[in-house]
């Protein structure tokens, strides 16, 4: 009898168990969504969704500082830098310094010129490939900055002082008492400070960003860096253009030098024939003594003869 009671009472317990496990199973069925038999496909429509709808705005909405430097070979860079000149003004843009150096003669040889313009960020690709047509480029730099973090914390902190600000004119309009008029005043006066240092700086990275700052130099055929020989042929021609060039030096010093040289031989000349007056006069003087000496001797001898 204990035997059939005590299977009796494991029957009952997994009978319940087995209904305490349904319910569970079909509650938990219950509470799920109805798409919950696809939660991998919703979840890579989510990613994907955000990827390709957010990258746009974000693309759009960043703040980037273009800065760079040309060097450009022109046969007149004078007339170069008018050029560049007319072509940054036609995008809109303004050339906020420009220094020339002017050659020996009109040709342009030796001049120089450089130019600090600023350029529309939406024309720079297109002004600068008019820019580099105006002769061989030889150094090119363009770098970029990005200061979307920046401008929005500076947006951020505009807007809370703006409202800050606002509050403050408020109060003020309905203060009753002098003592909480100019506590309002103070306040009103540091955070409007703060605000317009912080638009003007707003304004400065906005203006950066709207004009890109390009430095273009210009010089001339004979200034430009001279080319690396790529083959027997081109060290053959720059080892015989070499030669011309230090034989043509050498007679130009030479031609330099000739008058110096020349002066130089006409003095040595007459100093050595000072040299020579100064010796021959010496010797003059060394021999008449001798002479005179020895006629004095000779008359002495003929009065003892005598």
């Amino acid at each position: 009898m204990r035997r059939w009671r005590s299977a009796a009472a494991v029957l009952v317990a997994v009978v319940l168990l087995t209904g305490c496990t349904t319910g569970a199973s079909e509650s938990a069925s219950d509470e799920a969504p109805p798409n919950s038999g696809r939660p991998t496909e919703n979840v890579t429509e989510g990613i994907d969704g955000d990827a390709s709808g957010g990258a746009g705005p974000d693309s759009a909405d960043r703040e980037v500082i273009v800065q760079g430097y040309l060097t450009i070979t022109a046969q007149n860079p004078i007339k170069a830098a008018d050029d560049a000149v007319r072509i940054v003004e036609q995008a809109g843009g303004r050339v906020d310094s420009r220094s020339e150096q002017p050659g020996v003669d009109g040709d342009g040889d030796g001049a120089v010129a450089q130019l600090v313009v600023r350029i529309p960020s939406d024309e720079l690709t297109q002004t600068l490939d008019q820019i580099t047509e105006l002769g061989e480029v030889e150094d090119v730099s363009i770098n970029s900055t990005d200061v979307t973090a920046q401008t929005q914390d500076l947006d951020a902190r505009i807007n809370a002082l703006q409202a800050s600000v606002d509050r403050l004119l408020a109060l003020l309009r309905s203060a009753t008492s002098t003592t909480d008029l100019i506590a309002i005043e103070t306040a009103l006066s540091e955070r409007q400070a703060n605000l317009e240092s912080l638009q003007a700086q707003r304004r400065f990275l906005s203006e950066q960003v709207d004009l890109s700052t390009i430095t273009v130099d210009f010089g001339s055929q004979d200034a430009a860096p001279i080319d690396e020989p790529e083959g027997f042929l081109d060290g053959l021609v720059a080892g015989w253009t070499a030669l011309v060039g230090f034989l043509g030096a050498t007679l130009i010093a030479f031609g330099v030098a000739l008058p110096w040289i020349a002066a130089v031989a006409v003095l040595t000349l007459v100093a050595l024939l000072i040299v020579r007056a100064a010796r021959r006069s010496r010797r003059s003087k060394n021999t008449a003594p001798q002479e005179s000496n020895g006629d004095r001797a000779d008359t002495g001898n003929d009065a003892a003869a005598d």
